[in-house]
């Protein structure tokens, strides 16, 4: 079994992929809220966590340098493309 901990509340997720430990409420929130909805675009995280649109970025850089989301991005036609943040298995 895989957990994942948070540092100030000590409350602790079960079967997440890798052993980390967030270091922030909102790092939290949105591991939280990717476990809950699957794969997700910044604009739904910020919506669905009430965290800041930079600091869902930041936590998202932080846990992709940890290995803990992968972002995937997804083209379709013209304009930008999606950028979709999930779990790593």
């Amino acid at each position: 079994m895989i957990i994942i901990h948070h540092l100030e509340t000590g409350y602790a997720f079960k079967n997440i992929p890798v052993v980390k430990s967030c270091e922030s409420v909102n790092e939290f929130r949105v591991v939280e809220y990717l476990l809950d909805n699957g794969p997700s675009t910044r604009g739904e995280i910020v919506k669905g966590t009430d965290v800041k649109w930079t600091t869902a970025y930041d936590c998202l850089v932080r846990m992709h340098i940890m290995k803990l989301v992968k972002r995937k991005i997804v083209r379709a036609g013209q304009g930008r493309p999606k950028v979709f943040w999930e779990l790593v298995d």
